[in-house]
């Protein structure tokens, strides 16, 4: 789930264009959308998650209040793909995150693809099976010129997680939003996604920078709780 959040930091770092941890856009979202979610809990009614949700983007800088860009929504929508049980719920709950937030039906329907993509990928699914759901879903076709099905492209091609340094680092790649992306979905596929980080010293860097944001994890599924103490181990 920090995939794309430590791809947003890393590349601001090496652009030279990092100030604080206030200044990562994920860092914000994605801290309000899964604390919304933890609080609404995993079998918790439409409404309940809607107010939930409602109450905890509004407690940073009033995003509530106001028509949230595509880029936060895409990017802040990694922790739905990783904390519920079910693919139904994911896609349901992806959903009620774009409403709460006042995205277009288009945005919505790629928030619900980059959710559903993590929840295949962390439960073990190929590439390949991913992309059949995808095309029998959501008509994808990775060959599409959009943001979405560009970073599916990316990812698809990957052999390995290390792949992923290569895109990372790659100045003619203009996008974050396309990398934080790649990020997102390597981070669920891959099980040793973390290595390519921690191969530079970012883990322990962000870690360090960021705890105060991470100890916001401490209740979340099993998958995640390995991932956080993997990440806490390497600090120390």
């Amino acid at each position: 789930m920090y995939g794309a959040m430590f791809a947003e930091y890393i590349r601001k770092i090496l652009k030279g264009t990092y100030t604080s941890p206030e200044a990562l856009t994920l860092n914000n979202m994605s801290s309000a959308i899964f604390e919304g979610i933890v609080k609404a809990g995993k079998n918790t009614d439409e409404l309940s998650i809607k107010e939930s949700l409602y109450n905890s983007l509004k407690k940073y800088d009033g995003i509530s209040d106001r028509y949230v860009s595509k880029e936060y929504c895409v990017k802040g929508i990694a922790s739905v793909g990783w904390f519920f049980n079910s693919l139904e719920k994911t896609r349901d709950v992806t959903r009620l995150v774009g409403e709460v937030t006042k995205n277009y039906p288009s945005q919505i329907k790629d928030a619900e693809i980059i959710s559903s993509i993590i929840y295949l990928s962390r439960n073990g699914y190929s590439k390949s099976e991913i992309n059949k759901y995808l095309e029998k879903e959501f008509s994808f076709d990775k060959r599409n010129e959009d943001i979405v099905s560009k970073a599916f492209s990316i990812f698809f091609d990957l052999g390995e997680s290390k792949a992923f340094g290569k895109v990372l680092g790659n100045n003619q790649i203009e996008s974050d939003l396309l990398v934080c992306l790649v990020a997102a979905m390597s981070e669920a596929f891959f099980p040793d996604f973390e290595s390519v980080y921690d191969s530079r010293g970012w883990v322990s860097l962000f870690t360090r920078i960021n705890y105060r944001f991470l100890q916001k994890f401490d209740k979340i599924q099993e998958p995640l709780q390995a991932k956080l103490k993997n990440i806490r181990q390497q600090t120390n």
